[in-house]
């Protein structure tokens, strides 16, 4: 089957037409991702070391009244959902070091019931972590009740963190050397336990 001459030309020109709509979609596509890309590195920049780790009640109580703009709080949200990790576990703990420090760490529970701590999970804080960690390429499939148990054992975890464990299990230096006397003397019990 022979095409004519003006048939060939007709769809050649709509093979020209596509041609440019799909150049069109392209162009927009690849203008689409640079300018994500410039805001994805505009947030980091606002987000990282000048404002992490969170060290006293006061930055946190900052964080906490900026997040209830919604611009900040999708700008947290996306700069969280970026740190990435492993697992859904292991995004969550990222997050929770990258944001905050060890002391104030220590001032905090899930849900405040424990020693006087405050309630972690009545701050704007929580709430953007959760999203974050739900829109997380590698967490997204993680639960409420998921997300709840990690940051749970995470703060209670706070005092062992840094050298708090090791300083707990690391008996007196008089006992210590109580102990190594009676060694040395062929007694083997402990003068501690005397």
């Amino acid at each position: 089957m022979l095409l004519s001459a003006g048939k060939l030309i007709t769809l050649l020109e709509e093979v020209k037409e596509d041609q440019k709509t799909q150049r069109r979609l392209l162009t927009s596509v690849y203008n689409n991702q640079k300018r994500l890309m410039e805001r994805t590195l505009t947030d980091q920049a606002a987000f990282d070391d000048s404002v992490f780790p969170l060290l006293n009640e006061d930055s946190l109580q900052r964080e906490n009244r900026k997040l209830q703009e919604e611009t900040y709080f999708k700008q947290m949200q996306h700069y969280l959902s970026c740190i990435g990790g492993e697992n859904g576990d292991d995004v969550l703990k990222r997050m929770l070091r990258k944001i905050t420090g060890n002391e104030l760490a220590l001032k905090y529970s899930l849900q405040g019931k424990n020693k006087n701590k405050a309630a972690f999970d009545q701050l704007a804080l929580y709430k953007v972590i959760c999203r974050a960690v739900q829109t997380s390429d590698v967490a997204g499939n993680m639960t409420e009740k998921g997300i709840e148990k990690v940051v749970s054992r995470w703060f209670s975890g706070a005092s062992g963190r840094h050298g708090g464990r090791a300083k707990r299990q690391k008996p007196a230096p008089q006992q210590d050397a109580a102990i190594e006397i009676n060694r040395h003397s062929g007694d083997e019990t402990d003068v501690a336990d005397d």
